[in-house]
């Protein structure tokens, strides 16, 4: 797929607290179609309701107002979401109190957010590399960022953790499933890191990072700052 000219790969970061995602959400179901209210409801973490608002933050600042309602939301058979009817590919990920939304035209995207924290290693050993998983950061961040790196690209692949264990740890060793390359970059953000993938490299990425307010006041960004992700790696809006 061919990206638009100078459109780029939108990244939204959230920081979701507990206290105020409830009445941000209360407030934002009235700006997206019915259909979805139940299945958003249906959700205990506040993080996993709240990350449809993020899309829809994201849609307005790309100018997709058409689609910004979600009512075109939909699955595919491995449980991809896309919207029926509209250009844009997009992620949802979320870990701890972070919320991610990737979301662009014109290209293939998985995007994964990871909070740092002590895992069982153990549980990790025939998914990833021998050298992913060991060693002695409590906080295991190592291993997250790889794990963050899988999960990336599983969901831009569309077969998630479908896969075999075969294909999920020769992710680390730059193939995808089927053994197609994806491009990938890893961030760290306040408390975890953040690695989006896609189908070849974005001409531009915009970060974002919003309060749970700003997803409620939305325009579309004009002149689209930012610039190409590579070699600068900390994407800016």
């Amino acid at each position: 797929m061919n990206g638009a000219s100078g459109a780029p790969v939108l990244v939204v970061v959230c920081r979701v607290a507990g206290s105020d995602a409830e009445d941000v959400l209360g407030r934002g179901l009235p700006h997206l179609a019915p259909r979805v209210h139940g299945d958003i409801l249906r959700y205990r973490r506040a993080e996993d309701r709240v990350a449809r608002l993020a899309l829809r933050h994201a849609l307005l600042r790309l100018g997709l107002a058409a689609g910004s309602d979600l009512g075109g939301w939909t699955r595919t058979p491995t449980g991809r979401p896309f919207l029926a009817g509209c250009a844009v590919d997009f992620s949802l990920s979320h870990s701890g109190d972070l919320v991610a939304v990737a979301a662009g035209t014109g290209y293939r995207l998985g995007v994964d957010v990871e909070w740092f924290r002590p895992v069982e290693r153990d549980a990790f050993s025939r998914l990833l590399l021998p050298r992913e998983v060991d060693g002695d950061d409590p906080d295991c961040r190592g291993l997250l960022r790889a794990w963050s790196l899988r999960e990336a690209v599983l969901k831009a692949d569309g077969i998630g953790l479908l896969a075999s264990e075969v294909d999920v740890r020769a992710v680390g060793e730059g193939r995808g499933p089927g053994g197609r390359r994806w491009w990938t970059d890893t961030l760290d953000v306040d408390g975890g890191c953040l690695t989006l993938a896609a189908d070849r490299r974005p001409e531009r990425i915009v970060r974002e990072d919003v309060g749970l307010s700003d997803l409620l006041e939305t325009s579309p960004i004009v002149g689209w700052p930012g610039h190409a992700s590579a070699p600068a790696r900390e994407w800016t809006a």
